[in-house]
């Protein structure tokens, strides 16, 4: 699973940086890569980026869950 986790964050990181320079300078990486985002493929992309994002949000509640079992005990 770690290398699966890995290729998810990688992608988010890579789908941030094309919506980042798409924001900033209008140049998409996907279109450049295919030809044209009404591509097949560029479509392909945007879901397996859309994919990877919905996985990570798991990894939302697994930090949650580290964090509240090693985390400093507080008695009241």
């Amino acid at each position: 699973m770690p290398i699966v986790r890995f290729f998810v964050l990688v992608v988010i990181i890579l789908s941030a940086l094309n919506a980042g320079l798409f924001g900033f300078v209008q140049s998409d990486i996907v279109e450049w890569l295919v030809g044209s985002n009404n591509n097949i493929w560029a479509r392909m992309i945007y879901a397996g980026a859309g994919l990877c994002g919905i996985y990570a949000v798991r990894f939302l509640f697994i930090s949650a869950n580290y964090v509240n079992k090693s985390g400093p005990k507080v008695e009241q």
